[in-house]
């Protein structure tokens, strides 16, 4: 479960860095190359946008969705878990930051990379929330963000800042 908290932690970089791939901290290259085509595409859009802030506030890890898996001599696992980040946009000539917080249900699948002896997030699936679908779940763990930090990335800067507001 750490590794999950360290990639939804480091998606808040990742956001507030002009999508530079580099700040996706323990990932396999195969989501590291998929990052590229999020990197053009605020290339291409950067300059209508004034502020993003991001903040990731937490998440629910689904205990019954946890597996872990031992075959020919690579280990894998998979966690299911509601994640949930606190995030805005400012656009060019637009006075109001528009509310762009959301949650989501994410399926991460990750592999233990034993040269790095980490375990890795390999892919990630993401859909919406049926409800408030997590108090259904039985055996349940909440990964709380003590004071989360707001990080923000401003068109003028070009650069996240990590500071909190």
């Amino acid at each position: 479960m750490k590794a999950m908290d360290v990639f939804n932690n480091d998606i808040a970089v990742y956001q507030t860095s002009g999508f530079n791939k580099t700040k996706l901290t323990n990932v396999t290259d195969e989501i590291l190359e998929g990052s590229f085509m999020l990197q053009e595409s605020f290339e291409a859009v950067q300059g209508y946008i004034d502020e993003i802030h991001a903040q990731y506030a937490g998440a629910v890890v689904n205990m019954d969705d946890f597996s872990v898996h031992y075959f020919d001599g690579r280990w894998s696992a998979d966690v299911t878990a509601l994640i949930a980040y606190n995030n805005k946009v400012k656009y060019r000539n637009i006075q109001e930051f528009e509310d762009t917080s959301f949650k989501a249900v994410n399926t991460y699948s990750l592999s233990y990379d034993k040269t790095k002896k980490q375990w890795l997030i390999d892919n990630v699936k993401n859909r919406e929330p049926v409800g408030k679908e997590e108090e259904y779940w039985k055996n349940k763990q909440e990964v709380k963000v003590n004071n989360p930090p707001i990080l923000k990335w401003k068109r003028e800067g070009g650069t996240g800042t990590g500071v909190a507001l």
